[in-house]
């Protein structure tokens, strides 16, 4: 995985060009957002073990080779559920440890 980023502060706004994965960003933004959208970045990298997560979760992910929380979050709650061994339960508390850590699943397209 490759992450690059650039960023450069004038007066009060930062100007960020990041590159996570295939994504990439260009904006604009008050350097306290600007800090917050960094750490943000930062933490789609951390492994799903840094998740409050149960020995059954933690397995289910191992077994779909889900390893970060990038990696989870790519996922839609359909996408989850079609997949075996995996119930409502356990995504509720999927979506409950990835939003303590400020993250959500992604929204299908509409």
């Amino acid at each position: 995985m490759q992450r690059k980023e650039f960023s450069f502060k004038v007066e009060d706004t930062t100007i960020c060009f990041v590159q996570l994965y295939n994504d990439c960003w260009i904006c604009s933004l008050p350097n306290s957002t600007a800090d917050k959208l960094r750490q943000r970045l930062l933490g789609a990298d951390l492994s799903v073990d840094e998740l409050d997560l149960s020995l059954r979760l933690r397995n289910f992910l191992k077994s779909e080779n889900l390893v970060t929380i990038h990696d989870v979050i790519q996922l839609t709650e359909n996408e989850i559920l079609k997949r075996p061994n995996i119930g409502k339960g356990s995504l509720k508390d999927l979506k409950a440890a990835l939003a303590a850590r400020g993250f959500e699943l992604r929204n299908p397209r509409i």
